[in-house]
């Protein structure tokens, strides 16, 4: 049996019980159990930046890694806000990048357990800087004093 209450929806299963009264009873105890004690919190929402990617000789120099798609985790009722922790794991990146490559992973971890992995996508394209991009840079450090991207 499934069932849904807002936004969470469970799934009982009883096994090996040959009355229908007793395994109905014994499903819908297994969903108040799950709906009593059991609620979905929001960790991280679609579209927030959870780091940056700067490449040498990119353009543009930098773009946000950002996550696409909600990322929602089951926690007990009683659930005490603590935080989890999250790790981005960016892949061995080449460029150019085009927008929505996969550039690595978020890990959302509970102490040290990895209770969630999503993959990000990069949001834009990230091109290789020409030849003539590149030497444009370097006269105008050499006027300006900033240091070459």
């Amino acid at each position: 049996v499934t069932a849904k209450r807002d936004s969470m929806r469970i799934l009982a299963i009883v096994l090996g019980e040959k009355e229908g009264k007793v395994r109905n009873r014994e499903t819908a105890e297994l969903l108040d159990y799950g709906f009593n004690n059991y609620k979905i919190t929001n960790i991280k929402k679609k579209g927030e930046k959870v780091g940056e990617i700067s490449l040498l000789k990119s353009d543009p120099e930098k773009i946000d890694v950002i996550i696409n798609e909600d990322i929602n985790l089951v926690v007990e009722k009683n659930f005490d806000n603590k935080e989890f922790k999250s790790e981005v794991k960016l892949y061995n990146l080449k460029l150019p990048i085009k927008k929505g490559e996969e550039i690595g992973e978020l890990q959302v971890k509970d102490n040290d357990e990895v209770v969630k992995t999503v993959l990000l996508k990069s949001n834009q394209d990230m091109k290789k800087r020409s030849f003539i991009d590149l030497w444009g840079s370097i006269i105008k450090s050499l006027f300006t004093g900033d240091l070459i991207s």
